[in-house]
């Protein structure tokens, strides 16, 4: 008779989790409210409410005992205290005119050093983490609950930093096997604002390293990532895994109502390198193209970051057709996307990832533009797939948008069939990929006793 594998008990150490919106609350949520069908108890070690980075009170952890939620506060650090000195600063001298600069002298030559002092400055506010007044409130939690529960396994899963630190601190403790979960690098340097301390990043990449060589297992969310890891530490290639995110059931149940108007929805943050110019420069072109057959179009950007935008719209004279709004819960985003016939997703210069929504995206079946680089995760997971479409160029924009508005025109359905590929792409599965890995670190665990 096959042995029955035990039902493990498995510390999350998540910053984000609902109800905090951030994408990056989602796959720790999905993952503890499916572990229980794959033999794993889940209790997530978090931040209290109002610390969430976006806030949203429809977006609630169910599924998830609420005994098995550890909320703690997070402590004001020095980097917090010198920001809201400089925010005053900023304040108190705003309605200040800035000096002229003085004869002869290069006209943004003082205002670039600034910037780039400034940034040099934030690199070392932000190191370890921007997040570590999480640290010592997150262990004092932890010990408690291990005081009451037996744990097998503990999970981080990072950004931020500060949740893989409390984890090997917890590990080396008490001797429970690690799992570092690992969305995005810790350090890319193509993200590093320009000014930024490289010593900084070389003290990064070393934390990761240290860290890697302390985890029991690595797990990514691209193989692009987890090569990568394995490029950096050839030896911890045999202990680096990928579990991709997946997709929320509640995204396949929109709507096939076709609208008068053919809709661009964006939903999400523009950050790092992300850019959407040259979407913007792409639909430019497109509609001088069609000069008087110029369409019913209308984009929307929903989120946060489109504070440059605004004025790159304004200067391609798109104000009547670009429109950007602020972030609206996860609920309401699945009802907007009902309007849409094509889907955006900006995923510049960032070739390891892939955005967290791409999933959601691909499961509402609606077509998918992605600027991105060809050569890049997003491009792996997209480039493949009926009615999507990868584009690094203005000129490669414009012609995405040709193909995707005739289809609206001819009477195209707003949904494209993807049901075999989102077959195993949803989080369950996820989920029981990643409870298999949780039980097999366990199990070698236990043998090696």
């Amino acid at each position: 008779m096959p042995s029955v594998p035990k039902r493990l008990n498995a510390l999350i150490i998540a910053y984000y989790f609902p109800p905090d919106g951030a994408i990056g609350g989602v796959r720790p949520y999905q993952f503890a409210r499916h572990f229980p069908e794959f033999g794993v108890d889940p209790w997530i070690l978090t931040v209290e409410p109002e610390h969430a980075e976006q806030p949203d009170a429809a977006f609630q952890p169910r599924g998830v005992p609420e005994r098995h939620l550890l909320r703690t506060p997070v402590e004001t650090t020095f980097r917090d205290r010198v920001l809201e000195l400089w925010r005053r600063g900023k304040r108190a001298n705003g309605a200040e005119a800035p000096a002229s600069p003085a004869a002869g002298a290069p006209a943004q030559a003082s205002p670039r050093r600034l910037r780039q002092a400034r940034e040099w400055v934030l690199s070392w506010l932000a190191y370890t983490d921007p997040m570590i007044g999480w640290y010592r409130p997150a262990l004092r939690e932890a010990e408690e609950a291990l005081r009451r529960v037996r744990f097998d396994v503990l999970v981080s899963t990072s950004p931020p930093r500060v949740t893989a630190l409390v984890a090997r601190e917890l590990s080396r403790r008490h001797r429970v096997p690690w799992v570092m979960d690992v969305r995005d690098p810790w350090q890319l340097k193509s993200w590093e604002a320009q000014g930024a301390s490289s010593i900084v990043a070389h003290h990064k990449e070393r934390l990761f390293s240290q860290c890697v060589d302390t985890a029991q297992l690595i797990v990514h969310n691209t193989e692009r990532l987890r090569q990568d890891t394995c490029a950096l530490k050839p030896d911890a290639a045999q202990k680096t895994y990928c579990v991709p995110n997946g997709f929320e059931p509640e995204w396949t149940n929109g709507s096939d109502s076709r609208q008068r108007v053919f809709n661009v929805g964006y939903y999400g943050n523009i950050m790092g390198r992300r850019s959407c110019t040259a979407f913007l420069d792409g639909l430019r072109y497109w509609l001088d193209e069609r000069g008087w057959r110029t369409p019913r179009v209308a984009v929307r950007f929903v989120g946060t970051g489109f504070e440059n935008a605004v004025e790159a719209i304004a200067a391609r004279e798109l104000q009547q057709i670009v429109s950007v709004h602020p972030p609206v819960p996860r609920t309401e985003v699945r009802h907007l996307i009902d309007d849409d016939f094509v889907l955006l997703s900006f995923a510049n210069e960032q070739p390891l990832q892939v955005p967290g929504k791409t999933y959601d995206y691909l499961a509402t079946g609606r077509r998918i533009l992605a600027v991105t680089e060809h050569d890049g995760a997003t491009a792996d997971v997209l480039g493949p797939v009926e009615g999507c479409t990868v584009a690094e160029q203005p000129h490669e924009v414009a012609s995405a948008l040709e193909t995707f508005y005739r289809d609206f025109e001819h009477g195209a359905s707003p949904r494209v069939e993807r049901s075999a590929l989102l077959a195993d792409a949803n989080y369950e599965h996820r989920a029981e990929q990643f409870a298999g890995l949780l039980h097999s670190i366990v199990g070698e665990q236990m043998a090696s006793a």
